[in-house]
């Protein structure tokens, strides 16, 4: 497939696919995916006329407010090829915050490159009860220094019944968590995300990313998924189109807070 091709068949999950816990509302030219266990929600897809994007930027912001206190605050994910090409400058002007650039990778399973299909050989573990994910989240929160606690009862849930639409992977060293990450896989998809890679700084360089890269392609593949993508940060870009990522364009998350 080209990269058009894929862009084109990413678009269209994101208008029609619905994940696992997730409230979807579509209206108006936006998609928008609620996670049952609140605090924040996204903005999964939007297309507007120039003249009709301002009044959407603050109908979403009222709405975001209509939903306080079980949602406090909304990230619009703003994909480069969204339109009007002009969104992510109108949401700065509305007050949202603009993080940081994120590159959005793909990789066709089937041609993902030999070493990462072949065998994990660190001590990385698809955790499967609370202290996995407990270790999971100090590893998270030790890179990020953020606090995860109201995602933490969720995914703790998710893990220990056997939910399929995540797996958590956390890599140790002599016992002791260095590197996480997980996989979600959404019904019906073709695609399978990448989130929450963290290693801690005393054990990059050492190939525990790329051993957490490999143990979740591997069971992509299992479960018949043809893509793996990836929001990824800079860091992570040059590694990830090393082993056969293909770039498709920048992805800018923009947040808005209840004030």
């Amino acid at each position: 497939m080209t990269d058009a091709d894929i862009v084109a068949l990413f678009d269209h999950e994101r208008l029609t696919l619905t994940p696992a816990h997730t409230a979807v509302e579509r209206e108006g030219g936006i998609v928008r995916h609620l996670p049952v266990v609140g605090g924040q929600y996204w903005m999964m897809y939007s297309r507007h006329a120039e003249g009709e994007l301002d009044a959407a930027i603050e109908r979403e912001k009222a709405h975001l407010a209509s939903l306080h206190p079980h949602y406090t605050s909304l990230e619009w994910k703003a994909y480069e090829h969204d339109q009007p090409a002009n969104l992510v400058e109108r949401l700065a002007a509305h007050g949202f915050e603009i993080h940081e650039t994120e590159a959005l990778l793909v990789l066709d399973i089937a041609d993902a490159p030999a070493d990462l299909l072949a065998p994990v050989t660190l001590d990385v573990r698809r955790v499967a009860n609370a202290q996995g994910v407990a270790d999971y989240f100090a590893v998270s929160e030790s890179v990020f220094g953020e606090d995860h606690s109201r995602w933490r009862n969720a995914i703790e849930q998710l893990v220990a019944s056997g939910d399929s639409s995540v797996s958590v992977y956390v890599a140790y060293d002599n016992h002791k968590p260095v590197s996480s990450c997980r996989i979600s896989f959404e019904l019906g998809s073709q695609f399978a995300g990448l989130w929450g890679g963290a290693t801690r700084e005393s054990h990059r360089g050492k190939g525990y990313y790329k051993a957490l890269v490999s143990a979740r392609l591997q069971e992509a593949k299992q479960r018949g998924i043809r893509f793996l993508y990836i929001d990824a940060l800079p860091m992570s870009q040059p590694i990830l189109e090393r082993r056969g990522f293909r770039f498709l364009g920048h992805t800018h998350p923009c947040v808005w807070c209840v004030r």
